[in-house]
């Protein structure tokens, strides 16, 4: 068995009677937890489940969630979430990409969203839960699965935006996954007795500490339905009324947490990362009482690289040093080191970098390059943010270095939300940015120049970009003009770009 499966039953056998997960009333210990993921687990080998087969999951955030990724696990395969509130169209996209054999879902979600053409596991199907039950609950053998699944198969498939308008899929193996948990519990000591929640959706990779770390540390995950990870004043009640004592999210969600409910996060760990902080928020977070941990990590290194504690505003743009079995490198256009203190592009390398993006060989070759500084064939990822290393070996952050963002936690390919602008018979170009005309206030606008001979209906064009991308790259604005304002040398000058009106 492969040694994060082995790490996670033995946390399991060591607590059986601790409460491993709870949700909306809904609390499992350790051994049920497994029981269940163990029934699942055969069930998915039976299916047809092994190294490097993919299961789709596709469940509401409850118990049932865990559950299901740990027993993905467990059969040796490896997980791709999907959200049924994504348009039909990116999810039968990201299905046909993955070719999964088997999607796990619920009665509860629509049977159309479900219809993807694959055969399905609905877990609250009763003819499902009979099947189930009359299986062994005990740990898998190895005999019992195809294969165990090695170091460099994969653990999950999560996809990002793309620049071409077509999501990638970055291959996550299992050592990057075994590598942040490990890393993160060494930072955090979390244990039997700490309550940690969960409140990111599980397509987004900061999920996957939320979800696998308290199962790694004999810890208890806190599961918050959407409804009220959504809802700051919800959330920061289920904070107090369920005792938190570590939560993660973006600066956005705690800059709401912190305005609606502050007094949630009193002597809270808060575990920040995603986006930016900013020093006004740091120190808000700080006047709390908080203890303010800064994460850093592209998705294609498992979700953090680097850690840094804020101990006051002039820490908020530190992302401080790697994590275990993490090598950083600041280079320059000629992938040179650069000197202390100069701005270079940051590179990573270690444990945590993933295989590629799935099918996509040539977008791999750009973005995984040869480790140069490590050995045999390791690979280093470019990250296109650019650093700068402090005289006490911290990295600063400094921003990006391409034409991608951040925002609200989400990584944002802006020439992606640009071409599903353009596919519209109305636009001739669109450009997309990320103003911040009121401090604090970040949103996404696009702008869009007429086709020959038509009017675009910026409210049409908004309905039209919904279609095919999930809610977090709509934008909040879009902004028709007559012409594109230019630099002296013909390129598009963003900052003449109006405000939205």
């Amino acid at each position: 068995v492969n040694m994060l499966v082995k790490a996670l039953e033995e946390r399991a056998d060591a607590v059986p009677d601790l409460t491993a997960l709870e949700c909306e009333g809904v609390e499992l210990t350790f051994r049920a937890v497994h029981e269940r993921a163990n029934r699942l687990a055969r069930h998915l080998v039976a299916s047809g489940v092994g190294p490097d087969r993919v299961v789709a999951v596709m469940l509401p955030r409850s118990t049932d969630l865990l559950v299901t990724l740990l027993a993905v696990l467990k059969a040796g395969g490896a997980y791709l979430a999907l959200d049924p509130e994504h348009p039909a169209e990116r999810v039968a996209f990201q299905v046909r990409d993955a070719a999964p054999v088997v999607l796990v879902t619920s009665a509860r979600i629509d049977a159309d969203r479900t219809d993807l053409g694959i055969a399905r596991v609905v877990l609250d199907d009763p003819g499902t839960a009979e099947t189930l039950a009359a299986l062994p609950a005990g740990h898998l053998t190895d005999a019992e699965r195809a294969a165990p699944a090695g170091p460099e198969d994969l653990a999950y498939v999560i996809y990002t935006s793309g620049s071409t308008g077509t999501p990638k899929g970055v291959e996550i193996p299992v050592r990057a996954l075994h590598n942040l948990l490990e890393a993160m519990r060494e930072r955090l000591s979390l244990g039997p007795g700490d309550r940690m929640l969960s409140v990111t959706t599980a397509t987004f990779d900061m999920s996957v500490p939320e979800l696998f770390l308290p199962y790694y540390t004999g810890a208890r995950a806190v599961i918050a339905p959407r409804a009220t990870g959504q809802d700051p004043r919800e959330l920061g009640d289920l904070i107090v009324r369920r005792e938190i004592g570590t939560a993660q999210a973006t600066p956005t969600h705690w800059h709401m947490l912190a305005t609606v409910s502050p007094e949630a996060l009193r002597g809270l760990r808060i575990l920040i990362g995603g986006e930016a902080l900013s020093e006004k928020l740091a120190a808000t977070l700080l006047d709390l009482g908080a203890e303010v941990v800064q994460w850093y990590g592209p998705t294609e290194t498992t979700v953090w690289s680097t850690v840094h504690p804020v101990t006051g505003p002039a820490d908020a743009a530190v992302i401080g040093k790697p994590l275990r079995n993490t090598r950083l490198y600041v280079l320059d256009e000629d992938l040179v080191p650069v000197e202390q203190g100069t701005e270079g592009e940051l590179f990573i390398a270690g444990a945590g970098v993933a295989r590629g993006y799935l099918n996509r060989p040539e977008l791999t070759a750009e973005r995984f390059l040869p480790d140069r500084f490590g050995t045999g064939d390791a690979l280093m990822y470019r990250t296109g943010d650019v650093v700068r290393m402090r005289p006490d070996g911290d990295l600063e952050y400094v921003g990006r270095a391409d034409h991608q963002v951040k925002l609200h936690g989400f990584r944002v390919e802006l020439g992606e939300i640009e071409a599903a602008l353009e596919r519209s018979e109305d636009v001739d170009q669109a450009s997309a940015t990320v103003r911040e005309d009121r401090p604090g206030d970040r949103r996404l606008v696009a702008y869009v120049t007429a086709a020959t001979g038509r009017v675009p209906d910026v409210r049409e064009l908004r309905n039209f970009v919904a279609q095919t991308l999930p809610l977090y790259m709509v934008p909040t604005a879009v902004v028709a003009l007559e012409e594109f304002p230019l630099t002296p040398n013909g390129k598009l000058d963003r900052k003449a770009l109006p405000a939205p009106v």
